[in-house]
């Protein structure tokens, strides 16, 4: 809403999530972090992970979920051990949010 930056979503929480700050002006970037992981990938380098979107206004990093892969658990829990003010937003706290 404040940018006009078309916002590109993978999964059908992400659109939800999207429209949800677009139509309630919520300050917000989308995937605009990415850091770099203790973690390896198969092929022996660094692991990255970029969260959904970056809540400006409260200096918190969102993550949206449907499903974790097992590697994606992984970089989720570094994630929040290394950045506190880090969220999950799965299902049950979309539907809490009422996004869903």
């Amino acid at each position: 809403w404040d940018t006009g930056e078309e916002v590109v979503c993978v999964g059908s929480y992400e659109a939800k999530v999207s429209d949800h700050l677009n139509a309630n002006k919520i300050n917000y970037t989308w995937q605009k972090f990415t850091f770099p992981t203790p973690l390896k990938t198969a092929t022996g380098k660094v692991a990255t992970y970029t969260p959904d979107l970056y809540l400006v206004d409260e200096n918190k990093f969102i993550e949206i979920k449907g499903y974790f892969r097992e590697d994606a658990l992984e970089k989720w829990e570094w994630l929040l051990k290394t950045y506190p003010n880090s969220e999950l937003w799965n299902e049950s706290r979309l539907k809490e949010l009422n996004i869903l």
